[in-house]
């Protein structure tokens, strides 16, 4: 480890990139260098931080990601002393990740590569985008940076403002991992559907965004339904408990 200013600590709470256990006992025995590691852990970083229903990452912004700035450069030099071409050491890495089945890559009809896990949620998204259910276009990737940032943590606050306490580490973990998923803007709105229905509780949070993730919001944004419209008898009415 090249020496770093000393180590603060990690913050709490903090945002958490989950790792499948899989890793640990089927794909780390199968890596033979660091820069496979840290590629791993860049890619599925990005992929779990990507806002929306379709979560991935292309080699355009792999080829930018500053993070890996040292892997390509330090990877390069290998590369080139075996006669490779330098420029493709992430493409390389990346279609030997694609080969064992780690992660799946979508051709796109820009001539980029879209790269999903290899998990339920990266195959029902890969299979949208090879069908044309879906579109990766940069407009919908600019409509995300656009996008309110949260800020870490801020789900921790709006749950307490909204419904309370959190009661223990495993809601804590959850909360953690809705933030990774889901649009900002998407949490927010959620919570104050919540305080609007004096529906305060974490299940009804939860059921509108996988049911917003599910079935879509059209172009994207956050805007509400009529309030006539919302809940009793539909999308959201059988999580509702009236009183």
């Amino acid at each position: 480890m090249r020496d770093l200013d000393a180590f603060q600590g990690f913050p709490t709470p903090t945002q958490a990139t989950p790792v499948p256990e899989a890793f640990f006992a089927e794909i780390l025995p199968r890596l033979t260098s660091v820069e496979e590691v840290k590629l791993f852990l860049v890619v599925l970083r990005r992929i779990r931080n990507r806002k929306g229903a379709i979560r991935y990452v292309t080699a355009h912004e792999l080829a930018d990601a500053p993070e890996l700035g040292e892997l390509t450069d330090a990877t390069a030099a290998e590369d080139t002393q075996h006669g490779r071409d330098s420029d493709e050491t992430v493409p390389r890495i990346m279609s030997d990740f694609v080969r064992v089945g780690v992660f799946l890559g979508v051709e796109l009809a820009d001539g980029d590569t879209a790269y999903f896990v290899n998990d339920s949620e990266g195959r029902r998204a890969a299979e949208r985008v090879k069908a044309g259910d879906a579109e990766l276009s940069p407009r919908r990737l600019s409509a995300h940076r656009e996008e309110p940032p949260s800020q870490p943590g801020e789900i921790f606050r709006l749950y307490e403002d909204t419904i309370g306490p959190i009661p223990g580490a495993g809601i804590a973990q959850e909360l953690s991992e809705t933030e990774q998923e889901y649009h900002a803007a998407w949490i927010r709105e959620a919570f104050q559907e919540a305080a609007a229905q004096n529906a305060r509780r974490w299940a009804y949070v939860r059921s509108i965004l996988r049911n917003w993730r599910d079935r879509g919001r059209g172009d994207g944004t956050t805007q509400r339904r009529p309030a006539k419209d919302r809940y009793r008898g539909g999308e959201y009415g059988q999580v509702v408990r009236w009183r």
